[in-house]
């Protein structure tokens, strides 16, 4: 007795049956796919980035950032390490505002979870009263060997020149 096909219980027709859409144009069968474009990809889109975000190595919280202008197409890291904190009121000169062809891609940063809300507080807290009471920036640069830096913005005068009028951090991808 011969076996009936029951390839509908398992999700999909059987593996023979599988062919590439696009057949050679002498009838011949395509190669099959490589590995590398078999690999699953992340849902997350271009605009959704989680990180950590760190200060001198020390975990401060995680972020959930979202694009505010066009998505980018770069691996983002999985966290940024802050290691310097230019004064705010000279954010044109590292924004390079006045640099037309420079690539600025914007990030609004908001706490993960409400455990990292206290955290991003604290974070958000220190640039703003900042040192010595003026307030800062957080310079990142872990993006530096792909030609940007990433600099941390407070809310307030500077992200609202760049378009931001919310009341979170934002995050600015810039290139060389």
């Amino acid at each position: 007795m011969r076996k009936r096909d029951r390839s509908w219980e398992r999700g999909g027709p059987p593996p023979d049956m599988m062919q590439r859409p696009f057949p050679f144009n002498d009838g011949r069968r395509a190669l099959p796919d490589s590995p590398r474009m078999m690999e699953p990809r992340s849902f997350d889109t271009p605009s959704e980035w989680n990180f950590e975000l760190k200060r001198s190595g020390k975990v401060k919280c995680r972020c959930s950032a979202t694009s505010l202008s066009v998505g980018f197409s770069r691996q983002l890291p999985l966290y940024l390490d802050v290691v310097s904190l230019p004064h705010l009121n000279k954010y044109s000169e590292f924004l390079q505002l006045e640099r037309p062809n420079v690539r600025r891609v914007v990030y609004e940063l908001k706490p993960e979870s409400i455990a990292d809300a206290s955290g991003y507080g604290e974070f958000r807290d220190y640039l703003i009263q900042g040192r010595n009471g003026h307030a800062r920036a957080g310079g990142a640069s872990e993006m530096e060997p792909q030609g940007f830096k990433i600099f941390i913005l407070p809310p307030g005068q500077a992200a609202r020149q760049l378009g931001y009028k919310g009341d979170h951090m934002v995050a600015v991808l810039r290139s060389r």
